[in-house]
């Protein structure tokens, strides 16, 4: 971040998600956006600006947007001082950066974070020139009607996008921005229900896998994506928890004279919220770890590993005499530099390559997650109350989206009631 060096609120840029550089200012504690900073008006847009400020008796008046859009006072769509909804969603983007929410504690943008920006673009694409005041209930309806119209949207996706911007409107509206009338009729927006929605995909549910199928895909792995297959049906951790795993993070302790593990994750997904995330790690599973332990620690599953590995196995069962060839291409591969880990989607493309050999239908790496908050759930000597304690989550409501129904007792309540409830 740079500052300038003209008097009162200075001109600050920021480099966003995607790489563009923006220009804003805080006047008085309200902040006001410029757009690009490599704009050759900016500066003039910010002189203007501040020499409202300061005429307005260092108050934020709509002639200060007016000037850092580089509109006259009388400019606009009908409203007082021409403040469009594009203005808004700058200003909420700004002070989005400024303050530095949504961002991951390394700086860089969340997940979340990226999602807000689209979902804003979009509206800001459908309603952006329209002034503050004409902000309504029937706004944002229509601007749900034109997301219905794209069908690779479910249900939760759209109510998701609307409520970014519904929460960027009760920003401006806390802040005076945006005019209460207009806040009052747009917050009446409700979500799309699930009988209007129709026939609109509601998401590809996850396939819960059998253990018996989880068993024939490891021979169809290497060793490294089998270890990761074992360790989160072990315990149930994330796909990206279990391809960060590094030695160090894991404390042995004992309980009860009961050797366990503790793995601490590094940068958890909840880490930007407050909470830490840990796993207890049972005595297969740290047997597992030591399977690939080695001297200098670092990361358990490495591709680099695994190449390494594939290459000495098909050396030793090549049955023709090495070539000059296949001498060369053997080198070039040893040269090849492959990564420490494995991210999530290395980790899913290997899964699904096994689950096609080995002639199974396809479960993704998350899947397993889902399987043993299912299994804890059924399981009459733990219960959902297990199965949210192992998972880690907060809120009972998180694990009750991992837990899939078991026929299994449909057909048992069946049979007894045939033999108890029969009339």
């Amino acid at each position: 971040m740079t500052r300038s060096t003209s008097p009162g609120p200075s001109l600050l840029t920021r480099r966003r998600a995607g790489g563009k550089v923006t220009a804003h200012a805080v006047f008085g504690g309200t902040f006001v956006s410029f757009g690009d900073a490599s704009d050759p008006s900016t500066p003039t847009r910010f002189a203007a600006a501040l020499l409202a400020w300061e005429s307005a008796g260092r108050k934020v008046t709509p002639a200060v947007f007016d000037a850092a859009a580089g509109r006259p006072l009388s400019a606009g769509h009908g409203e007082p001082g021409g403040l469009t909804v594009r203005d808004l969603v700058a200003q909420y983007e700004t002070w989005l950066d400024t303050t530095g929410r949504h961002r991951e504690p390394d700086g860089r943008p969340s997940t979340l974070r990226m999602a807000i920006e689209k979902g804003l673009a979009e509206f800001v694409e459908s309603a952006g020139d329209l002034g503050i005041e004409r902000v309504s209930c029937a706004l944002l309806h229509r601007h749900r009607d034109r997301l219905e119209g794209h069908r690779h949207l479910t249900r939760y996706g759209i109510n998701r996008k609307l409520s970014f911007v519904v929460a960027a409107l009760r920003w401006a509206w806390k802040r005076g921005i945006l005019p209460t009338p207009a806040w009052a009729d747009a917050k009446l927006l409700e979500p799309l229900t699930r009988a209007e929605a129709g026939n609109r995909p509601q998401g590809i549910p996850k396939r819960l896998p059998t253990l018996d199928e989880i068993r024939a895909v490891l021979p169809h792995c290497s060793r490294q994506v089998a270890g990761l297959v074992r360790l989160q049906a072990l315990t149930g951790m994330r796909p990206g928890e279990a391809v960060t795993i590094r030695f160090e993070d894991v404390e042995r302790v004992t309980r009860d004279g009961v050797s366990f593990g503790i793995y601490r994750v590094v940068r958890a997904k909840t880490q930007r919220y407050g909470y830490e995330t840990s796993y207890v790690l049972n005595a297969r599973a740290l047997e597992l770890l030591d399977e690939f332990k080695r001297p200098g620690g670092g990361y358990v599953f490495r591709p680099c590993d695994a190449e390494r590995e594939r290459s000495i196995e098909r050396r030793e069962a090549r049955e023709t005499k090495p070539t000059k060839q296949t001498r060369d291409r053997d080198e070039r591969a040893r040269r090849r530099a492959f990564a420490e880990r494995y991210d999530r989607a290395d980790y899913a493309q290997a899964l699904e390559r096994a689950c096609k050999a080995a002639g199974i239908a396809k479960f993704v790496p998350h899947s397993l997650r889902h399987l043993v908050a299912t299994w804890a759930a059924n399981n009459p000597l733990l219960g959902a109350g297990a199965a949210r304690a192992a998972l880690g989550h907060a809120n009972p409501a998180s694990t009750a989206r991992y837990l899939h129904r078991d026929d299994s007792l449909r057909y048992g309540v069946a049979a007894l009631a045939a033999k108890e409830l029969a009339i």
